[in-house]
């Protein structure tokens, strides 16, 4: 069987000093991390699951985690789970098991384009991965993204106009059937179903419709659906629903802010109606918890299942940014980021914040009481520039003409604890505001450092270095460079106002070289290649990248010493506009 890599993480206990053991949490494993999806394993166990950008370089290449924590907020693992070679991924799915195991769905795919291997696996509670469906990019079955527990304990998902039967023990197939017909359009089309309680009827969400399924079972055990009832809702955005054991099946409009519900005869009734945005909603033992982005952030609140005696439970602050919710007995955790940096913006009730950094956070809240204020606050008071970082100018053969690249450099850091308690540990980072020459699939251009050890008690300062800062191809060199403290003691900072401060760098910009242009024929390029010359050879062994519009990797090579001609095969890409970067030039080619 397939393993995660497991990492012990050796991180002490919380720091408690929230009412009512409001218990928060932010992890990193990289440059930015972010939690997008969390599950209760019964009442004592939690586990979010998210996205990282794990490294400093070309597109989005990032990779997913999967982390548990105990009653008490401690993180007690980390699971990195192996993942198809790809750009990005989406975590589309994270469910658990009535046997504590929990099943897990994926997307690999490429940042800008169509490229989709979709995944879903059963996990158990030690890590292995007990079943796997997947599919390949060039197989179009791919396995649905999200699935629902039948009343006989297996798995019903839909994806696309196919609705699937699998086995929870082995993941095999135990039906497939079309849930419309989806060439004609004449069917209600749901994007995302769930089950009757106690059947396997549907109800399903579409674009506008909400519609009720009827299961039928022919003699010879093949399985059909029908549309009994259709309801279109077009000034309704429905965008997510729940079923509750009595029959009551609740629905979100997150964009009007609205929670109804309804049984099978589609005769929806709103249930509550304030203000704001809501991020996503779940049933309690005993009633309805929600999430509502508003003006000064997100509120969490709560009501009976009529939508009564309403409980407002506490503001989550603008940059603490909530993603989604999961019920366990009497707490709930809530997943999403902690978002951080000088550049950062609050964002609106329709709209979340954009943010520098953002750490992966999670709250685990009792049901009962007020949210509390996290009370970790650092930040740095003062930056100098110790040695000045190196400023290369790059000639090009397009506008802007000169690209810079920036690297090194040594900087002086005063870390401030402006905190209640002890500081042990703070994330610093540093990020070149966006001005490169690729807007889609952009470099990741991050620099972040974990300092530990400080022991810093309130109002107590110390000095760190930050060492090597980077951008390349820049259309402009910035007068200073900024940098700011996050995730103290792994935990959000209270004060954000406080965290930043920036020093100057290089004054004078230096003029670009003037390079020999190598010669490329033929450009256009209509026969599947071109011919490189160069106008002398190279001393040394260099390295060539041919580059699409957009700034994606296409093709990449080595020159040997002395080497001063080349070809370059081409046919299978794309017609359109490339850049073949060789040393200090870069040259458009245009393939026909």
């Amino acid at each position: 069987m397939k393993r995660f890599i497991l990492i012990a993480l050796a991180i002490g206990a919380l720091t408690q000093n929230f009412q009512a053991q409001v218990n928060d949490r932010t992890l990193r494993f990289g440059n930015e991390t972010r939690t997008t999806h969390v599950a209760a394993v019964g009442d004592d166990r939690w586990l979010a699951a998210g996205t990282t950008w794990a490294q400093y370089g070309w597109y989005i290449y990032d990779s997913i985690f999967i982390a548990s924590f105990n009653d008490e907020g401690e993180v007690l693992s980390v699971f990195f789970p192996e993942l198809a070679p790809a750009e990005t991924h989406y975590v589309n799915q994270l469910m658990s098991l009535p046997n504590g195991d929990f099943l897990f769905a994926f997307e690999s795919t490429l940042c800008d384009v169509s490229y989709d291997i979709s995944t879903v696996r059963r996990y158990n509670a030690a890590g292995e991965v007990v079943w796997e469906i997947t599919n390949t990019p060039q197989t179009w079955a791919a396995p649905p993204r999200n699935w629902q527990i039948t009343p006989d304990g297996n798995l019903i998902g839909l994806v696309d106009n196919e609705l699937w039967k699998i086995d929870v023990e082995t993941g095999a197939t135990i039906w497939q059937t079309t849930l419309f017909d989806y060439q004609s359009g004449s069917d209600p089309m749901p994007y995302k179903i769930i089950l009757v309680p106690g059947t396997e009827n549907l109800l399903g969400l579409g674009f506008p419709t909400l519609s009720f399924w009827t299961q039928h079972l022919a003699s010879g055990g093949a399985v059909t659906y029908t549309p009994d009832s259709v309801l279109s809702l077009p000034d309704i955005y429905l965008d997510d629903l729940v079923a509750k054991a009595d029959g009551w099946i609740y629905l979100m409009d997150k964009y009007h802010g609205d929670l109804l519900r309804t049984r099978t005869n589609l005769q929806p009734e709103h249930l509550t109606t304030q203000p704001g945005h809501i991020v996503d909603f779940k049933l309690a033992p005993d009633g309805l918890c929600f999430l509502k982005r508003l003006e000064n952030g997100t509120r969490f609140y709560k009501t009976d299942f009529d939508g009564n005696a309403a409980q407002d439970l506490g503001v989550i602050a603008n940059l603490l940014i909530p993603r989604e919710m999961a019920i366990g007995g009497s707490k709930a955790i809530i997943g999403g980021s902690d978002g951080s940096g000088p550049n950062s913006l609050p964002g609106a009730p329709e709209y979340y914040p954009w943010t520098d950094v953002e750490h992966a956070w999670a709250r685990i809240v009792p049901l009962t009481s007020t949210l509390a204020t996290p009370t970790p606050d650092a930040g740095i008071i003062e930056a100098t520039t110790l040695t000045q970082p190196t400023i290369e100018a790059v000639p090009i053969d397009f506008e802007p003409y000169t690209l810079y690249n920036i690297s090194g450099g040594n900087f002086r850091l005063n870390i401030t604890n402006h905190g209640s308690a002890m500081l042990e540990k703070v994330w610093v980072n540093h990020r070149f505001k966006a001005d490169n020459v690729f807007s889609i699939c952009p470099i990741t251009e991050i620099d972040t450092k974990l300092y530990e050890g400080l022991n810093l008690a309130p109002g107590e300062s110390t000095w760190v270095e930050f060492v090597d800062i980077r951008s390349i191809y820049r259309k402009s060199v910035p007068a200073e460079v900024c940098f700011w403290t996050s995730g103290p003691n792994d935990e959000p900072d209270f004060d954000k106002s406080n965290d930043h401060a920036c020093a100057e760098i290089i004054s004078s910009i230096p003029e670009a070289p003037v390079a020999s242009k190598p010669n490329i024929y033929p450009n256009p390029v209509a026969n599947g290649y071109f011919n490189v010359e160069l106008a002398e050879p190279s001393l040394d062994a260099v390295q060539w990248h041919l580059t699409d519009a957009l700034g994606r990797l296409a093709l990449t090579g080595f020159l040997a010493s002395g080497v001063v001609d080349f070809k370059v095969e081409v046919g299978n890409l794309p017609t359109g506009i490339y850049c073949l970067r060789i040393g200090n030039s870069a040259i458009k080619i245009a393939l026909d």
